[in-house]
């Protein structure tokens, strides 16, 4: 009867400690826990996903499809200075195509994801932001890939106001207001 009560206080203690460290990891995460569409539709992504992909009908909001006014290859240049900006390592950056493959170290435990970024020019100086970023290792995630993804988002934006970038398609500032000469 004894060895049956430790049995059982350890595997409370084991129960206990399993949801402290969850808990912890979506906490320092920093996921939207609360948000739409709420926490009994997040906490099971949460739980079990260790991948998110932005698209047009993504159940997160915040994995829906954004759309900015930028040329691609202006926002190109801003995502790879965010990315430079967050520390992540570059092992591809296509500027032709307009992609880039990157790894976010995580902080605890130093794993290693995956970050793919494809911009796509969807209407004349309308662009979004394809992302697929994945977990080397492991089941679920805890929010990882999707701190990774709003942590670029953020960073992205930063860069789009803030940094002067130079479109080669467009005349410069001075040749626009030269006159003519024939």
């Amino acid at each position: 009867m004894k060895s049956l009560k430790w049995f059982t206080r350890l595997l409370m203690l084991l129960l206990v400690l399993a949801i402290g460290l969850v808990s912890a990891a979506l906490i320092s995460n920093q996921v939207p826990f609360l948000a739409a569409p709420g926490p009994a539709e997040r906490l099971p992504i949460y739980l079990s996903e260790n991948r998110i992909v932005t698209s047009e009908n993504a159940v997160l909001p915040e994995l829906r499809l954004t759309y900015y006014e930028v040329r691609p290859r202006v926002a190109f240049e801003a995502a790879t200075a965010a990315v430079m900006d967050l520390g992540w390592d570059i092992l591809n950056a296509d500027g032709d195509q307009y992609s880039l493959h990157a790894v976010a170290t995580t902080p605890w435990l130093r794993f290693q994801d995956d970050f793919y970024l494809q911009v796509r020019e969807t209407d004349p100086g309308l662009i979004a932001l394809h992302v697929i970023s994945q977990s080397r290792v492991g089941e679920a995630d805890l929010g990882a890939n999707l701190r990774h993804w709003l942590n670029f988002r953020h960073r992205f934006e930063q860069q789009l106001r803030r940094r002067p970038f130079i479109d080669d398609d467009e005349p410069d500032a001075e040749e626009a207001l030269a006159p003519e000469v024939d």
